[in-house]
């Protein structure tokens, strides 16, 4: 019996009074049998049991006194503690009457007592609890909006009538286990995250309603390992923090972090996993996380909430149940109600608690349902609401209003012919029967959670099974009820396959720079749009000072008769010596709106591709009246010129600084035919003069990647035969669309003789452009470009080669360039090897030159060299842009085929094969599914995978049978899977069932048909390029019979 008591002292298990404890092991002499080293730590617990059980007297003489002892139940506990346990709350007593007694362990600060109220000093003590969700669970947050005031029994008293509405849920996870590159979406809602780097576990995420504006405030990181989340909105015409926090349990939970967090203005939120147990929130024995969090609220004058269950249930049946999640708040009147959930199959149990108020909400602007348009009353009220006489277009001022004027009696014609509608996330909702077991789940889960009960733990695990079994069988019906559905005849394949490799619903997160940090979408919204602006403005003041003053100044002489002003005549804005530009006719605009596409975005003007093809002939008239005034008056339209910049994250980079971003330009679709007819004009005289080289192939006809590659690798291998050395350097221009000099362009085109009139109406269309950043409902302000090609513009590229067309003539007869857009190769080749690179280097440092003078700047961290010699010794080479060494390397990437210094092509068959299995993982459940057809799997393989196979084989089809071999094991795999054979099926004989060439026969199918293109290529570097059966060296003195490569 001794020994049982003493174990029952040690560990706490049996809840009997303090006072009958002590007194029998005083009375045994318990103490003088413990050893010296035990005895002080004995003499210290009697001690402190001592202090404890004269506050419990203290507390149950005025409990009793105030008649409220059955809601206090901290001094004793039964031998099977039940969870539903009573709680501690400020009203059961005055603590003044503690603070008079000096009571060491339990102080209150001063105040004054409300008798049916809180206590309140700053801010009262109440005791319940937010547990928000972990592992999917389900609701934590909720916004009630009541007619009733009291909606609990303890819940504090409200003065105010709460305004009525719908009750709006949001949810706040703690220990998400989510990693950055983790996708987290759901319908309907706007996801928060800040996750967990270098460790697993861990991170902390918030879910808000689309419809609830937020801000994001940005908190200090915690050295110590404690993650916090914290974000603001409106309740009730008052800014409200909600502040989501994770302690780990072997991590300190400091006071000061405490006093951080609540340094906020309006009411403040702190609700999470904070790892404190203390007897005052229902558990069986305090920590020092909870004696620190204990010793804040009563000092700080905190309200802490909790529910009347505990929060954490051990799955495992073991240990006691405790709450171990927690809210805190700076006001005792926010919260209404708070209970614990029994959904979600994690250990911590969700916890719901409604906060009082209405939150300040943004409605979606409805978006025109043009699936839904009745065309003929568009194109009978198009045609009503256009006048019959044709206003006069003879100044820039008649121009701009008659672009106003046009695009408002479009948007007219639409909202009387097509409904609007509000977008809505797509619930899936479960079947009845489902739902009833999942009822009987939760109801058996609670039992034994009461009773720990052997029996109810059995049947919460099998109904868990069969839930899990209804969902999983569920799922997979809807899943095989839409893949038999699919078909590529109605684009409903490839859409399903653009859904399962997109990245999905994207919410900007915080942006931080140097100097700023960007919350709320109107900020993020500048921020991005200085950032953008900031790219096309740095090339303002590069290059030589003199030589820009030259330009700038024969610029200016040219363009004279062009103004901004808005009143000027037609004879001061358009040229009068030289004739205007060919005329456009309603034929050719409508001729260029047919083939346009229609899944394309619209531009600020919110008039789609779609609106455009059903124009009436009226619409096309007026269309083309506008167009030949901009022709004739070299003027564009002010309202044609600012653009709305969607910013999408770059892949693999860090998703908190603006430069991760990649602008998206939507433009006007009426400009885009407008730009068409104008690069039309452009293109009819430069075509004439053949003023973009040969050795261009970027953005022409007829020419692509393959071309450019196989005339770069045919001369390589064609020296290798020679055993002559190439020595090749790449160089990438650095955002050179965005920082193309507007007045280095006009000069290039009055350097080739263009006309005046097309001339200054591509200096008009260049300047005084505009963006708007676009993030979720804001807009940022406008703001001015002072350099480069706007994007999404047909023009851009082709005006771009004429800027960069003087630099691709810099070659000579040793030195060869490669130009596609913006990407430029310098190649050359000798028998000697320090010939080679010298030359090499040499034409480098010329082409940087004249790239700084035309201010372009050459990106150094992208530039690549790499020399193709027979010899297996290293050479240590290398070239220097500006102050920054490009070592020569053995592979480089040109135009997305990995290139190495032997032409073996084992690098680029490594990574083609890592690119197509990963596609084949990403779409693995289309291949795996039987309810699609086999030959529309096969039609997916051939769209999706094959095609990354087998890119640029007509370059690297020489490679050795040992590299495709592991590219034909990927296709083999493709087609069982599409086929479903199983894997002893022989290869040889699948291929001939589907009637599918192996990858060799393709490629070689491919390659013939490439050679027989070169013959009537219209580019003579083309029609000369030499294809070569295989790579292999020449003759040598060791081996003089070897042969050489077969040249065809």
């Amino acid at each position: 019996m001794a020994s049982m008591r003493r174990n029952m002292f040690y560990r706490n298990k049996k809840q009997e009074t303090t006072e009958i404890v002590l007194k029998q092991e005083e009375n045994r002499g318990y103490e003088n049998q413990l050893k010296p080293d035990k005895r002080t730590k004995f003499k210290t617990n009697v001690q402190k049991r001592k202090r404890q059980t004269d506050t419990m007297k203290q507390m149950r003489d005025l409990i009793d006194s105030w008649g409220t002892a059955r809601e206090f139940n901290l001094g004793r506990r039964k031998a099977q503690p039940s969870p539903l346990r009573g709680r501690f709350d400020a009203r059961c007593f005055d603590p003044r009457q503690l603070v008079e007694r000096s009571d060491p362990l339990v102080t209150f600060p001063e105040g004054e007592y409300r008798k049916k109220g809180h206590y309140s000093t700053r801010r009262s003590l109440s005791q319940r609890l937010l547990s928000p969700l972990r592992k999917g669970g389900y609701p934590g947050i909720g916004w009630k909006n009541s007619s009733r005031p009291n909606v609990i029994k303890k819940g504090p008293k409200v003065d105010e009538k709460p305004l009525e509405g719908g009750l709006e849920e949001n949810k706040c996870l703690p220990e998400t286990h989510l990693k950055p590159h983790t996708k987290l979406y759901t319908p309907g809602y706007i996801t928060v995250r800040n996750d967990r780097v270098g460790r697993n576990g861990g991170g902390v995420a918030i879910l808000l309603k689309e419809s609830i504006p937020f801000r994001q405030i940005d908190l200090p990181t915690n050295p110590d390992g404690t993650e916090t989340l914290g974000i603001k909105v409106i309740l009730n015409n008052r800014s409200t923090t909600i502040i989501n926090v994770y302690n780990p349990p072997n991590v300190v939970l400091k006071e000061c972090l405490l006093r951080n967090l609540f340094d906020y203005r309006g009411t403040v939120i702190v609700a999470g996993d904070f790892n404190a147990r203390h007897r005052l929130w229902h558990c069986i024995r305090k920590n020092a996380n909870g004696a620190t969090l204990y010793d804040f609220v009563m000092n700080r004058g905190a309200t802490l909430f909790a529910p009347e269950t505990p929060t954490y249930v051990p799955s495992h049946g073991k240990g006691s149940q405790s709450t171990l999640d927690l809210v805190l708040a700076n006001s005792s009147r926010c919260i209404s109600s708070i209970s614990t959930l029994t959904e979600g199959g994690s250990d911590h149990l969700p916890v719901y608690f409604e906060l009082w108020g209405t939150p300040q909400t943004q409605l979606k602007k409805p978006r025109f349902d043009f699936r839904r348009t009745d065309w003929d009353v568009f194109r009978c009220a198009l045609n009503n609401v256009i006048p019959t006489a044709r206003p006069p277009l003879g100044t820039a001022t008649d121009i701009d209003t008659a672009v106003v004027t046009f695009t408002e009696e479009i948007t007219a014609a639409v909202q009387a012919s097509t409904p609007t509608s509000t977008p809505r996330p797509q619930k899936l909702e479960l079947p009845e029967e489902i739902l009833d077991l999942i009822r009987d789940k939760n109801k058996v889960r609670r039992l034994w959670q009461v009773h720990r009960r052997v029996e109810d733990k059995r049947a919460y695990n099998r109904l868990h099974k069969e839930v899990q079994s209804r969902i999983s069988q569920w799922r997979s019906s809807r899943w095989d009820e839409l893949l038999r559905n699919v078909s590529p005849q109605d684009n409903s394949l490839w859409k399903l396959t653009r859904r399962l490799n997109r990245q999905g619903s994207w919410t900007t997160p915080t942006l931080r720079t140097e100097t700023t940090t960007a919350t709320t979408d109107l900020e993020k919204a500048e921020l991005l749009a200085k950032h953008f602006a900031a790219i096309n403005n740095n090339s303002v003041n590069r290059g030589n000072d003199s030589f820009n003053e030259k330009v700038e100044a024969e610029v200016r002489r040219l363009i004279t008769g062009r103004t901004n002003s808005q009143t000027q005549d037609a004879s001061e804005v358009g040229p009068n010596t030289i004739s205007s530009p060919k005329h456009a006719t309603p034929r050719e605009i409508e001729k260029i709106i047919k083939k346009l596409k229609n899944n394309k975005s619209p531009g600020s003007d919110g008039i789609p591709n779609t609106v455009l093809k059903h124009f009436t002939r009226k619409a096309l008239v007026k269309l083309t009246n506008i167009t030949n005034a901009i022709l004739k008056h070299a003027y564009y339209p002010t309202h044609w010129k600012t653009a709305t910049v969607i910013a999408l994250p770059k892949p693999g980079k860090p998703t908190t600084e603006p430069s991760s971003y990649r602008p998206i330009s939507l433009l006007s679709s009426l400009a885009k035919v407008v730009d068409r007819i104008i690069l039309n004009r452009l293109t009819d005289v430069g075509d004439k003069m053949r003023i973009i080289p040969d050795n261009q192939f970027g953005f022409r006809r007829n020419h692509a990647t393959i071309h450019q590659l196989s005339r770069v690798v045919s001369h390589i291998s064609g020296n290798m035969a020679k055993r002559n050395i190439t020595a090749m350097v790449l160089l990438d221009s650095e955002k050179a669309f965005d920082t193309v000099w507007i007045e280095g362009l006009i000069q290039r085109l009055a350097t080739y003789s263009f006309p005046s009139p097309l001339i200054k109406l591509v200096s008009s269309y260049l300047t005084d452009r505009e963006i708007k950043v676009r993030v979720g409902n804001k807009l940022s302000a406008p703001l001015q470009l002072a350099a480069g090609l706007p994007q999404g513009s047909v023009m851009s590229p082709w005006l771009f080669n004429i800027y960069t067309s003087h630099l691709l003539k810099l070659q000579n007869s040793h030195v060869h360039i490669a130009g596609f857009a913006d990407d430029l190769a310098l190649y050359s080749s000798s028998v000697s090897a320090k010939n080679a690179i010298n030359r090499v280097r040499n034409a480098t440092h010329h082409m940087i030159k004249e790239l700084n003078l035309w201010k372009i700047n050459v990106n150094a961290a992208k530039s690549e060299a790499i020399l193709f010699t027979p010899s297996r010794k290293q050479v240590d080479t290398h070239i220097h842009i500006r102050t920054n060494r490009i070592p020569f390397s053995s592979s480089v990437k040109y135009l997305g085929v990995h290139i190495d210094n032997k032409l073996n092509w084992n690098v680029h068959t490594k990574t083609t094969n890592k690119l197509a299995l990963s596609k084949l993982g990403r779409n693995y459940c289309l291949f795996r599914s039987s309810e699609i057809n086999s030959n529309h799997k096969l039609l997916l393989y051939k769209a999706i995978v094959r095609p990354t196979l087998t890119y640029g084989c007509q370059v690297w089809h020489t490679v050795a049978e040992t590299h495709l071999q592991k590219l034909q094991i990927t296709q083999n795999k493709c087609i069982r899977l599409a086929s479903g054979q199983p894997i002893r099926t022989n290869t040889l004989e699948l291929h001939k069932r589907l009637n599918i060439p192996t990858l060799k026969d393709f490629i070689e199918k491919m390659t013939d048909k490439f050679k027989l293109s070169l013959l009537d290529h219209p580019n003579v570097l083309t029609r000369n390029t030499h294809i070569t059966s295989k790579a292999k060296w020449g003759p040598t003195r060791r081996n003089p019979g070897a042969r050489r490569s077969t040249v065809i």
